[in-house]
């Protein structure tokens, strides 16, 4: 009894240990990012007027990232029927949580472990599926608006940047790819199947049985939440690049932040990277129909602050909190 109760503590040690690094290496890591940017803004705040109409706007971007959250929550709170029941709260801190561990990792893959932190022991691998569904539901939109943007870009501009042949292979290898993860999508029985047949996974298998039970009208609903969340996406950009001066017309955004979210998906990135990469990549589509590229950073700076950072920040909260042991 006393060896399991020493076994006890010192497994509450490491993970208390644990929490306090992710939460550290978090709050480094967005500290970084604002102080690497720091002159950006410096000299950007030199030149920028703000008058009243201004700060609407920028509060409108701010008033969005609740309603983003609060959509995924929901699309989350879905998935997670035939796992767990939980509230539209709950799901909400856990998102969050999984936001203070997507922060530090490749493609933010940690959020699939952090996400299901806050559920029961015994529910978190298939919580961790679940997450990924909805993910796919995500990428199913962003290939579907991105192709229709780029198809758009090219019947509409004379900036061409790669040639016909490569934008029609182009086209038909995204096409393919969201024949496969619609797929995929639609067809979760194939999830344990897979599972099944894998070695590595053979043991959990039974947890994932629950994909098996999501009916289309749940997907498609699912889907839909992504879609809304999509726009949300794309009107908090739109209102930033409004804000810092950027003027384009509302098809041309649609275009570029369309291009913009559909070549990001393609670019595997690590943390330390992403947000300069993002900027990077929004620069060269929102700079083909506007030539301010300082605004067109630091909008994307700032909507990686607001749906990003200050998110992991509270997520960071609900996980020292968190007795997950």
């Amino acid at each position: 009894m006393l060896k399991q109760s020493k076994y006890f503590k010192n497994n509450k040690k490491h993970l208390l240990f644990l929490k306090l690094i992710i939460v550290l290496i978090s709050y480094s890591y967005i500290a970084y990012k604002l102080l690497e940017y720091s002159n950006l803004w410096n000299k950007f705040s030199t030149e920028f007027d703000i008058n009243t109409a201004k700060y609407n706007i920028l509060l409108s971007a701010f008033l969005l990232m609740p309603l983003n959250w609060l959509l995924e929550s929901t699309k989350w709170k879905i998935l997670l029927t035939d796992i767990e029941k939980i509230s539209i709260i709950k799901s909400l801190k856990s998102i969050f949580v999984g936001l203070s561990f997507a922060i530090i990792t490749p493609n933010r893959i940690g959020e699939f472990v952090g996400r299901p932190v806050l559920l029961k022991k015994e529910n978190r691998i298939s919580a961790s599926l679940a997450t990924f569904v909805g993910s796919l539901s995500q990428t199913i939109i962003t290939l579907s608006l991105g192709i229709l943007a780029l198809i758009l870009f090219f019947r509409s501009s004379s900036a061409i940047f790669i040639s016909k042949n490569q934008y029609i292979i182009f086209i038909i290898f995204s096409i393919l790819l969201l024949i496969l993860i619609s797929l995929i999508f639609f067809k979760p029985k194939i999830w344990k199947y897979l599972t099944s047949k894998i070695n590595l996974l053979k043991k959990w298998a039974y947890k994932f049985d629950f994909a098996s039970n999501y009916k289309s009208t749940v997907l498609i609903k699912v889907l839909s939440l992504s879609l809304l969340r999509y726009f949300v996406f794309f009107s908090q950009f739109f209102l930033l690049l409004k804000f810092f001066g950027v003027e384009i017309s509302i098809t041309e955004a649609f275009i570029s932040i369309a291009l913009n979210y559909l070549f990001l998906f393609a670019i595997p990135s690590f943390a330390l990277a992403e947000i300069g990469i993002r900027g990077s990549v929004a620069i060269f589509f929102i700079g083909i129909f506007i030539n301010n590229d300082l605004a067109i950073l630091i909008s994307s700076i700032s909507l990686w602050i607001i749906n990003l950072a200050l998110p992991a920040i509270i997520g960071s909260i609900y996980l020292v909190k968190r007795k997950f042991y």
